[in-house]
C-alpha cells in the first residue's frame, strides 16, 4: 500500500487545506474585531443615553424650581391671577347643544354608549 503523503494530490489538497484554514482564521479575526466594534458602540451609547436622561432630569428639576421660584416671589396680583382655581382648563358654554355640564348627564352619556 502507498503513502498518501508521497502523492502529488495528496500534498496538493493538504496544502489547500491548510490555506483554507488560514483564511479561516483570518475571517474569525475579523468578524471578533467587528462584534467587538459593535459591542463598544453599544456600552458607549448605553452609557450617551444614560447622561442625556441625567442631563434631561437636571433640567426639568431646575425647571420645577425656577417655576416655584416664581409663584413664590410673584406679586399678590399676579398670584390672584395665578390661583382662580379650575377655570384654567377649556371653556365651554354649558347652554350649548351636545356639551354635558353635569355629573348625572356624563352618567347617562356613559350609560348610553354601555359603560
Amino acid at each position: 500500500m502507498r503513502c498518501p503523503g508521497g502523492d502529488p494530490q495528496w500534498r496538493a489538497l493538504a496544502s489547500q487545506t491548510i490555506a483554507q484554514l488560514e483564511q479561516s482564521k483570518l475571517a474569525a479575526g475579523a468578524t471578533k474585531g467587528h462584534l467587538m466594534d459593535i459591542m463598544m458602540a453599544q456600552d458607549f451609547q448605553d452609557l450617551t443615553g444614560q447622561v442625556i436622561t441625567r442631563v434631561t432630569s437636571i433640567a426639568q428639576n431646575l425647571e420645577q424650581q425656577l417655576v416655584q421660584l416664581l409663584v413664590d416671589f410673584a406679586p399678590t396680583e399676579v398670584k390672584r391671577e395665578f390661583d382662580n382655581g379650575l377655570i384654567n382648563g377649556p371653556q365651554i358654554n354649558p347652554t350649548g347643544q351636545d356639551v354635558v355640564s353635569n355629573q348625572g348627564q356624563v352618567d347617562d352619556l356613559l350609560d348610553s354608549l354601555g359603560f
